[in-house]
């Protein structure tokens, strides 16, 4: 046999394998005309058919297919001899026998169920079993014995097979059919990203003046606002002292508070902070700010003026004196 049609063969076997679920031995239903065929050929059945599937076979007549052979005649008495050696397969209709054609489809069914391989060479039968899905056909050309590829059927079948394997089954359906709790995303609350620093205009930089300007407007706010805190709570100690506030047959007398009658624990006679007072520290302090930046200056004038008596007083004591 040739690697190239072995090869075919084993593919075609493979099918029948995998789909069908064959396994070995394989059982083969013989037929008397392929019985008789193979013995013209000088090939026989136990020692061919093992090679094409490519696996230990056994091989099969029934009594229809004997009785067949006995009443040929004469020419098939060896076919006959042969065919009675095989295993024989037992059928319905031994008492009564009819055709082999008859009788190995009857075998066969609808659907092969017990995965028999038929060896024949009746044309009429083989297209017959075409039709059947799942049955492999033998048949002997030029003392060749030839595997057929698997029919039309078959491969129909096969494709069906694949197609429900990757549909759902029927306990996986009735879990899908369950409807499912919708889960609601939980909501995410974007916070606010800071700005681009590269596209943020830088603070712009105030010149000598303008700064010191804004330092002094601070220095004040913040005397101000000591002086505020100050005088209020004073104002809390003399309204809380029980010698300002007197009480007589229910009605309240308070005394009115001038800066002159305000008088600590120690004893000692303080004058309260007044809207002038406020004003003349203020003064005070851009005084002093303006006599600083004057001194600054001056400090700086001089310098100049001393290089150049310097240089004067040089220029005295180089002249003669006459």
């Amino acid at each position: 046999m040739r690697v190239k049609r072995a090869k075919n063969y084993k593919r075609h076997m493979g099918v029948y394998t995998h789909s069908f679920g064959f396994r070995q031995p394989y059982q083969v239903i013989v037929d008397g005309n392929f019985v008789a065929v193979s013995q013209k050929m000088k090939t026989p059945v136990t020692e061919s058919l093992p090679k094409v599937l490519q696996g230990p076979c056994r091989p099969m007549t029934t009594a229809c297919v004997l009785t067949e052979l006995r009443s040929l005649g004469h020419d098939f008495r060896p076919a006959y001899h042969e065919a009675s050696n095989l295993e024989i397969r037992r059928c319905p209709h031994a008492k009564q026998p009819i055709s082999a054609t008859d009788c190995i489809l009857s075998i066969i069914g609808e659907d092969n169920q017990h995965r028999y391989c038929v060896a024949t060479q009746d044309t009429t039968l083989r297209s017959g079993l075409r039709r059947i899905a799942g049955t492999p056909l033998l048949y002997v050309s030029k003392s060749v014995l030839i595997l057929e590829p698997p029919s039309t059927a078959t491969e129909e079948k096969v494709q069906e097979m694949e197609l429900q394997k990757t549909l759902p089954q029927k306990f996986e359906v009735s879990v899908l059919k369950k409807p499912e709790e919708a889960v609601e995303p939980p909501i995410v609350k974007k916070k606010p990203k800071a700005p681009n620093p590269l596209s943020v205009k830088k603070p712009k930089k105030l010149k000598g003046g303008e700064a010191d300007n804004k330092k002094k407007e601070k220095r004040v706010e913040t005397n101000t606002e000591t002086h505020e805190s100050t005088t209020k709570e004073e104002q809390t100690k003399v309204s809380s002292s029980p010698e300002n506030s007197e009480v007589k047959d229910g009605s309240a007398t308070n005394m009115e508070m001038t800066p002159q009658s305000i008088q600590t624990e120690k004893g000692s006679r303080k004058r309260l902070l007044t809207d002038d007072d406020i004003a003349e520290a203020q003064d005070d302090e851009v005084h002093v700010d303006n006599k600083a930046t004057e001194t600054a200056q001056e400090r700086k004038k001089p310098k100049r003026k001393r290089h150049k008596k310097a240089k004067g007083a040089q220029d005295n004591t180089s002249t003669p004196s006459n």
